[in-house]
C-alpha cells in the first residue's frame, strides 16, 4: 500500500504539468479572443479578390 499515495502524487504532478497549460489554451479559444483579427484577416482576403493573369 505504499505505492498509492507515490502513484497519486505523480498523478498530480502529470494534471499541473499538462492538463493546466492544455485548459489555458482552450480556455483562451473558447473566448474568441482572436476572433477581431480572423475577421479582418478574412475581410482582407475577400477584398484582394482573384490574381489576374499575367
Amino acid at each position: 500500500m505504499a505505492w498509492l499515495p507515490l502513484l497519486l502524487v505523480i498523478l498530480l504532478s502529470l494534471h499541473e504539468w499538462l492538463f493546466q497549460p492544455l485548459l489555458v489554451i482552450s480556455a483562451t479559444l473558447f473566448e474568441l479572443r482572436p476572433l477581431p483579427w480572423l475577421l479582418l484577416a478574412g475581410l482582407a482576403w475577400l477584398m484582394a479578390g482573384k490574381p489576374g493573369k499575367r
